[in-house]
């Protein structure tokens, strides 16, 4: 049910909402939530961002992930501000952990500032997996908050 209302919420704002590029090409930081802590890098291709993340899991293991993400701004008359802006993508997972291994597919929506008077932009977003390996798992309990350097 939280993946219909997902894509029904994602589909609304792409209707209502025009692309952007970004005030910043390349982002660095640090990502703090379930299923651990990690690092990530965001990279600039045009009005869309490659994002890799890597980092421990709370119960064990190293999760690796690429993510293709696409940026709009928020409907203007609502929020009259070009620092916040809403973001959705998909990409690859790869978790390994005692000895056990799995690779999955990977989407993101979340909400991004990007503050005009410093190179920091913190995000928080909701990024579920399917693993497509050991039995088909999807773990939709994923989301985190994220405070990146810009440049």
């Amino acid at each position: 049910m939280k993946k219909v209302i997902i894509l029904i919420i994602g589909g609304i704002m792409i209707l209502t909402t025009q692309s952007m590029g970004q005030s910043y090409e390349k982002a660095i930081g640090a990502r703090l939530g379930y299923p651990g802590m990690a690092l990530t890098y965001k990279h600039g291709i045009q009005d869309a961002f490659l994002e890799f993340i890597v980092g421990a899991r709370y119960e064990g293991g190293v999760n690796i992930e690429a993510i293709y993400e696409l940026h709009w701004k928020l409907d203007q008359k609502l929020f009259p501000t070009d620092e916040l802006h809403w973001y959705l993508g998909a990409g690859g997972s790869i978790w390994t952990g005692d000895g056990d291994a799995a690779v999955g597919i990977v989407g993101i929506i979340g909400l991004e500032y990007v503050f005009t008077k410093a190179p920091i932009a913190l995000t928080i977003d909701y990024k579920p997996v399917m693993y497509l390996n050991n039995g088909a798992n999807f773990a939709g309990d994923h989301s985190a908050l994220s405070v990146r350097y810009t440049f």
